[in-house]
């Protein structure tokens, strides 16, 4: 906890509840000895960080781990520079010259956040921490997949105040961190030091696209390192930054108003070209929430307008490198096909002459398979066949063991998307589009269907609605019952636990659990949506997650809730040991391959498992499910 304002919220709710609870007199809110200033919050944060930041005993046990390093792994680059002790001491006597130097408030009625990033810049580099690693597989990952790179700041790994900093790859197998480094401070000057070390490792690498985080710092060192680099920003990471915004209660941006600010900032990040990014920043400039909140036009204006020229290229910028890898493919394709025709004429000759030595024996031998093939499809159909149409019916049938991944998805027509097409078209984005299951779908609700948008709790709720209707109207299938998005979160307690049954008691009050096939409960887990399938048939809990991750802590919470919900609703024991939970593959469902779809995909998933049917949507169907899934919600009705 680093925010000044937070930290006084705190120690004013610990003063007014341990002492009142003891029966004292509670102190007068002047008194500093329990209602201290930010400038003396801030300044003991400032020395915990510190304090966090510098230990002589760790450095040298460091040292010893890399010599042990260097002997295990000759060929590995290491460079490891202490922060001297002097220094420290130097930091700390000056911590308040520092704090100003850098913009810090020292005054009292100051309660702007202290975060990690606004460490005070150090005065000379050569004083301060650098370690930078790098072995050889990774040099050679670099060299061949480093055109484009990413470079990623990670915090709180240890127990001292540090960013890491991961340079990663994309190659064949995913992605791969091919250099890391830790510096003492996220500043431009130490980034782009530990970066030329690393330039100065690789001497033939010259990236051509660098991604990274929203970070001046960053960007600078980037710029400074590699200036005929193209940097990007993660579409990732600006999205988390413009949600965490908005939601912040200082600025006082209501819901619609929160979506049609982000709706705004989406279009722009996704306009194919400069034009069009200058009609969509004259439509934000001329928008309700612009125009109305200071806030929102200092927030625009100063945060994300200022660097247009950092781009945004669709799927994170990894089009480009894929695009790359096609023109070296087509280049050497000339030269692979003539390999190919030598390699299969080499085949050829070796085929004839084992056909030779064989003579007539497998032409008897297909001619006896093409006559039990020719005899099986008579019997079956009633009618006499040629030879010709068995050998076209024998191929067939072998084909239609290839699954087609689309099969089950239903088909978008033109007069869909139209009428999709037309509605958010509409210039309100209040106006209300449909109406059930207590539920009122909005245009800006309907909006977060777009390509490139995240799903909000009322369309997926919506949606949930619909198949669980759609259940309740078939007279066979299975039985299937959705609950809200809302529901898991009441489930927890402050601390991540089963919080008990009393808090959700009510949410099943008029239906009965136990008489279902599928439970499905949606998760929202943070920046992410995941679906929760209570399976009563094979009694399995598993959590369908688009990222591949498992979430056996949530089935687990989900088992004791049953638990609780059988104790009231049925007046049997309930065999916890015979349920499974969370064993599921990998590789088993359908994984999305960018960071915006994780609410298309539960919402899919929901649908397939409702019905019975195989995972067989993949990420290349996605744009098509959302138009559909629009249409359906305008009608009510899943296609």
């Amino acid at each position: 906890m680093t925010s000044v304002p937070f930290l006084k919220k705190v120690l004013k709710t610990f003063v007014q509840k341990e002492l009142s609870g003891m029966g004292s007199v509670l102190p007068h809110p002047q008194d500093p000895s329990y209602y201290p200033s930010s400038h003396v919050i801030q300044n003991h944060v400032h020395q915990a960080l510190l304090a966090g930041k510098y230990s002589g005993f760790d450095q040298l046990q460091l040292e010893k781990k890399i010599d042990e390093w260097k002997l295990t792994d000759s060929d590995a680059q290491f460079f490891f520079r202490q922060c001297t002790e002097n220094y420290r001491d130097q930091t700390e006597i000056h911590i308040e010259v520092n704090a100003q130097r850098n913009g810090f408030p020292v005054t009292e009625d100051s309660e702007e956040d202290f975060e990690d990033k606004h460490t005070p810049e150090m005065t000379t580099s050569q004083e301060t921490f650098l370690f930078i690693h790098q072995n050889k597989q990774q040099q050679h990952l670099l060299e061949r997949y480093g055109d484009m790179v990413l470079l990623d700041a990670t915090y709180r790994t240890t127990k001292y105040a540090l960013p890491l900093f991961l340079v990663v790859v994309r190659t064949n197998v995913g992605y791969k961190p091919v250099a890391e480094f830790i510096c003492e401070n996220e500043t431009t000057t130490a980034i782009a030091e530990a970066l030329n070390i690393l330039k100065q490792w690789n001497l033939h690498w010259e990236p051509k696209y660098f991604m990274l985080d929203y970070s001046q710092q960053e960007y600078q060192a980037l710029d400074h390192t590699f200036p005929n680099a193209q940097k990007y920003l993660c579409s990732f990471h600006r999205e988390q930054a413009w949600i965490r915004w908005t939601r912040q209660a200082k600025n006082k941006l209501s819901h619609s108003e929160q979506s049609e600010l982000l709706g705004h900032l989406r279009e722009i990040a996704s306009a194919p070209s400069e034009s069009s990014c200058d009609r969509e920043v004259d439509r934000l400039k001329e928008s309700k929430v612009y125009k109305k909140s200071f806030e929102v036009r200092h927030y625009v204006d100063t945060r994300w307008l200022c660097i247009r020229e950092v781009s945004l290229p669709k799927d994170n910028g990894l089009v480009l490198q894929q695009q790359e890898a096609v023109k070296q493919n087509l280049r050497a394709l000339p030269s692979r096909c003539k390999k190919a025709k030598q390699k299969t004429g080499r085949k050829r000759k070796m085929r004839a002459m084992a056909v030779a030595n064989e003579g007539d024996g497998n032409f008897h031998k297909k001619t006896k398979k093409t006559e039990m093939d020719k005899d099986l499809l008579q019997s079956s159909c009633g009618v006499e066949v040629s030879v010709e149409e068995t050998r076209k019916a024998s191929t067939l049938k072998h084909a239609g063991n290839l699954v087609n991944h689309s099969e089950n998805l239903p088909r978008l027509t033109k007069d869909m998307a139209s009428e999709v097409r037309h509605i958010l078209e509409q210039d309100d984005p209040n106006m209300v589009i449909s109406t059930s299951f207590k539920l009122c779908i909005r245009q800006r609700d309907l909006a977060t269907l777009e390509e490139g948008s995240w799903l909000n709790d009322m369309v997926i709720n919506f949606y949930l609605s619909l198949i669980m209707k759609r259940s309740n109207d078939q007279q066979e299938g299975l039985k299937v019952y959705c609950l809200s998005t809302f529901f898991y979160p009441k489930l927890l307690s402050s601390d991540g636990h089963f919080a008990g049954h009393a808090a959700v008691k009510k949410w099943t009050k008029t239906v009965d659990l136990f008489l279902c096939d599928l439970v499905l409960v949606p998760l929202h887990l943070g920046l992410h949506w995941a679906l929760a399938v209570i399976d009563f048939k094979s009694q399995t809990i598993q959590c369908y997650d688009s990222m591949g991750q498992r979430h056996d802590a949530i089935c687990h919470i989900l088992l004791e809730y049953l638990m609780e919900e059988n104790k009231i609703k049925k007046a049997c024991c309930f065999e916890a040991s015979r349920w499974t939970i969370g064993r599921m593959r990998t590789n088993a469902i359908p994984k999305q391959t960018n960071g915006n779809d994780c609410g298309v995909f539960i919402c899919k998933y929901a649908d397939f498992l409702s019905q019975g049917k195989p995972l067989t949507f993949r990420q290349c169907d996605i744009p098509v499910i959302r138009k559909v899934m629009m249409w359906e919600i305008v009608h009510q009705k899943i296609l």
